[in-house]
């Protein structure tokens, strides 16, 4: 049999290998353990993601990080009866879980997010346009405003932006702007794929070569950061600020109208050769002097199919061995 016979035979492609190094790189990262079942696993899956087969995934074959401990079962139930009280809706049970991990419990937190999330919602209409609109939208109108970045060396996972490709003149129309804001709510999905990046936390990165105030635009800015501000359940431990401006504090200055200071806090102004006090050199994208080099695109589609497959584990509070995926 030749290896495109048999996929779990003894010869791989070079696609395949760098199918395999890639996917022992990010479990090395988080460490993940694995044996040689994982090994065969991840070429059926990459595979799988060609032929758009279904994959049922068992716990025992593939770590998807759902798993929480009595302390998170306690705060998502609390945090389930408070707002079944106060009529408060949640999009799925994972969703519901990742807002009690971020909250760490408090239930007012935790609340207070969960009608931030759905007013922004409602208010910005973005869940009637696809996932496929949004991206399609992005990929057309701003195609090199994201950057794909690897992990940094705490753990974190997270994605990048390139400030100076952002054209808010582009954003005419309420269309627009709906997608723009469904792709930043599917790049926070990319960013939580499991409950264990969400317990994690994650990291921005935004290269500001050649950013000027042509690139700002306040009122899209506030609508943009109120998706993931103190409202869909993501930690963001740092916001990289690679080539920062002199005007940086300045703009700085701008942004407390619509970010708030613990955010801000966050901020770490950082030169290209910077970057390695942060990353391993293999983690920093490729334009930047590194070794990175994954399609941001890709990247970042691969990340969402694993958080449909997290919704569907904690919906089923099955754990993973009832998690069906379309790939």
């Amino acid at each position: 049999m030749s290896s495109n016979e048999m996929l779990v035979g003894n010869e791989l492609s070079e696609e395949e290998k760098g199918w395999m190094k890639a996917l022992e790189e990010a479990a090395r990262a988080e460490g993940v353990k694995w044996d040689s079942r994982v090994r065969a696993l991840l070429i059926c899956l990459s595979k799988a993601r060609q032929t758009n087969r279904i994959l049922t995934m068992s716990s025992n074959e593939m770590l998807v990080g759902n798993e929480l401990s009595e302390e998170e079962k306690g705060w998502m139930k609390a945090l389930e009866e408070a707002a079944r009280a106060e009529g408060v809706k949640w999009d799925s049970r994972f969703m519901l879980a990742s807002f009690a991990i971020v909250t760490k419990g408090d239930v007012k937190k935790g609340l207070k997010r969960m009608k931030n999330w759905n007013k922004v919602s409602e208010q910005y209409d973005f869940k009637n346009v696809s996932e496929a609109e949004g991206t399609k939208w992005m990929q057309e109108n701003m195609g090199q405003f994201m950057v794909c970045v690897g992990t940094d060396k705490t753990g974190y996972n997270g994605y990048g932006v390139h400030l100076g490709s952002f054209q808010p003149s582009v954003v005419k129309t309420d269309y627009d702007e709906k997608c723009i804001i469904r792709a930043v709510a599917d790049n926070m999905r990319s960013n939580t794929p499991t409950l264990a990046h969400v317990r994690r936390g994650n990291f921005m990165f935004a290269d500001m070569k050649g950013y000027g105030w042509a690139n700002l635009s306040l009122s899209l800015d506030k609508k943009i950061s109120s998706v993931y501000q103190d409202s869909y359940p993501i930690k963001v431990k740092r916001i990289f600020m690679v080539n920062p401006p002199s005007f940086l504090f300045a703009l700085m200055e701008l942004a407390k109208v619509f970010i708030k200071k613990k955010l801000l806090e966050r901020v770490a102004p950082v030169r290209p050769e910077g970057l390695a006090e942060y990353f391993e050199g293999d983690q920093i994208p490729a334009y930047l002097g590194g070794g990175f080099t994954q399609d941001f695109w890709q990247r970042r589609e691969d990340s969402i199919k694993i958080h449909r497959a997290s919704v569907a584990e904690v919906e089923s509070g099955s754990g993973p061995r009832a998690a069906t995926v379309s790939l």
